[in-house]
């Protein structure tokens, strides 16, 4: 979601860098062949795992690298032959590395520091030389792959064994199973640590105050009123593009880092169960993860996969330790700013492709920090977090996670019809079974919100389902119960199919109501604004109970 306050946005540019071939191995060339050096440029995808992720590392250590055959950004359904890799030192220089032993089903190829695999659908091993080693604990590494997938990295310094001092991890329910023991309504920390200003593309500054939209900071108090008031779930949008250092490497800067764990650590505290995203970096056009951009070339693909994945491998591993209660969403509303009626609509499923590749390269990275992380659930968006383009052409991830149980975690976003959910030009909703029989939307009345639920649910119904964000904003005491119809309806068909609603909060509200006016609880306190009470009663009692969703009230007629 955006933020209410009109402020002027960040266009982010890449840092080019020059980027050279790789040098020569001490293995042997064994493809005879005289390729040209092998460069980011021609990847067709980079999985980049940070330093911080190879501490341990040794001499005799072997990664592994499982990947499947895939196509290039231009033609995602042509698979794109020989199938290569290059392991790298994720340096300026992209240096292969050398020395060191590939297994029999990848043959190496002096010349440009690549191995040719045998199938693209393969799992590939290199040991590690004493020169390796060092590399990747000063520079972390970084994968090309050229017509392959990465779906699994097996990192040896990456921990096996499950952390449990002072944490609960499940390592046994699927995520649908997690959910429905433990969660039933959700809540946004909306426009606060997703905030972001215009004081540079790089700006390694850390939090300050006075980008925070919302005006007001979290607390115990805050966590504790939201616990109160019915939810036992909280999604905490986070933007880090201002707050990250340069290619190669992206260092999130620690006290960014500090600031968001901090955050994280007051709701866990209050029993919270929570959930933490990349927000603002890609769900607007013009900053880093741009798949307006994306689409252009494998080049710029590949560029900010390298980033996204960079990003994702520093804070995956920040929370490594943590139990089931923390959980990691890809992104948010990735879209080319036509909010699902653009390119996409038309490029042959070029951009939902980008989605789902993103979408592995997320799984993959955060699988391969190790700990925890091996169980973690992890939330998938579809395009635009958009319901109907999820659950027509979201692609569930390849998932290294154990015993093959269902980690993953399907999200979308409602605010339909907008008209009346976002924009406040239309007061009124529910002309279908509310009673309502004038004043509303054209479409987006509750059979249609019936229908696009139920399709979601179909596409996954193995899978945990929450909606990550949904709301109708205030407009006014005198629209007030139709807000109350729309929030309680929503919520209570979405707990009738399992599905958690999890309502936007950006503390924004006027006395009038008006455009995106979310101000459910009160920041400072974390009270029920007297506005949103017989909502949140709503909301509450929709998720909470067992009643025929044609018993919820009628909204009060004006």
């Amino acid at each position: 979601m955006k933020r209410v306050s009109a402020k002027t946005g960040i266009v982010l540019i890449m840092c080019l860098v020059l980027l050279t071939g790789c040098i020569s191995s001490d293995n042997t060339d064994t493809t005879g062949s005289n390729q040209p050096a092998a460069s980011e440029k021609e990847a067709t995808t980079e999985i980049v795992l940070t330093a911080e992720c190879f501490n341990s590392i040794t001499a005799g250590s072997v990664l592994s690298i499982t990947t499947i055959g895939s196509g290039t950004v231009a033609e995602p359904s042509v698979i794109v032959s020989p199938h290569r890799l290059k392991l790298c030192g994720n340096s300026s220089q992209l240096t292969g590395l050398s020395g060191g032993v590939y297994s029999v089903n990848a043959a190496y190829s002096g010349t440009d520091g690549t191995v040719t695999l045998a199938e693209g659908e393969q799992t590939t091993t290199y040991t590690l030389s004493s020169d390796d080693a060092d590399v990747l604990k000063t520079y972390g590494l970084a994968v090309l792959g050229y017509g392959v997938t990465v779906t699994k990295i097996i990192n040896p310094a990456a921990s096996s064994d499950t952390y449990t001092e002072g944490v609960t991890v499940d390592t046994v329910d699927s995520s649908k199973e997690y959910f429905a023991k433990n969660l039933s309504s959700g809540w946004n920390l909306g426009n606060y640590l997703d905030s972001y200003g215009s004081t540079g593309t790089y700006s390694n500054t850390g939090y300050s105050s006075f980008l925070n939209w919302c005006g007001a900071e979290a607390s115990k108090e805050l966590f504790a009123g939201v616990k109160n008031a019915g939810f036992d779930f909280v999604r905490i949008p986070v933007t880090w593009m201002n707050h990250i250092g340069f290619a190669p490497s992206y260092a999130i800067n620690s006290s960014w880092m500090s600031y968001v764990k901090n955050v994280v650590d007051m709701a866990l505290a209050e029993g919270l169960v929570v959930v933490i995203n990349m927000h603002h970096d890609g769900a607007d056009t013009g900053h880093w993860l741009d798949i307006s951009k994306a689409d252009n070339s494998d080049a710029d693909f590949v560029s900010q996969t390298a980033e996204f994945t960079a990003l994702w491998s520093q804070i995956a591993n920040e929370f490594k330790n943590y139990g089931s209660n923390l959980m990691f969403e890809s992104f948010n509303e990735l879209q080319d700013g036509k909010w699902g009626w653009g390119a996409n609509k038309t490029d042959g499923g070029v951009q939902y492709e980008i989605i789902n590749k993103w979408n592995q390269a997320f799984v993959t990275t955060v699988r391969a920090t190790g700990s925890n992380n091996q169980y973690r659930y992890l939330a998938l968006n579809g395009y635009s977090a958009d319901p109907d383009l999820t659950a027509g052409y979201l692609t569930i991830p390849y998932d290294a996670s154990p015993d093959n149980v269902k980690r993953s975690i399907i999200s979308f976003h409602y605010y339909q019809p907008t008209d009346f959910g976002i924009e406040a030009a239309v007061h009124k909703w529910g002309s279908d079974y509310g009673g309502v029989t004038s004043g509303c939307s054209t479409w987006g009345q509750e059979k249609y919100l019936i229908q696009t639920f139920d399709k979601v649910y179909d596409a996954f119904s193995d899978y945990a389902i929450y909606i990550g964000e949904y709301g109708a904003t205030y407009q006014g005491a005198a629209y007030a119960d139709y807000q109350r119809y729309y929030d309680e309806f929503l919520a209570h068909y979405a707990y009738s199919k399992g599905m958690i609603p999890v309502a936007w909060d950006n503390n924004a509200l006027s006395s009038s109501g008006g455009k995106e006016c979310f101000g459910l609880l009160d920041r400072s306190t974390g009270s029920i604004r007297s506005q949103y009470s017989s909502i949140l009663v709503g909301i509450k009692r929709a998720t909470s109970s067992t009643y025929d969703i044609s018993s919820i009230t009628d909204p009060a007629q004006n």
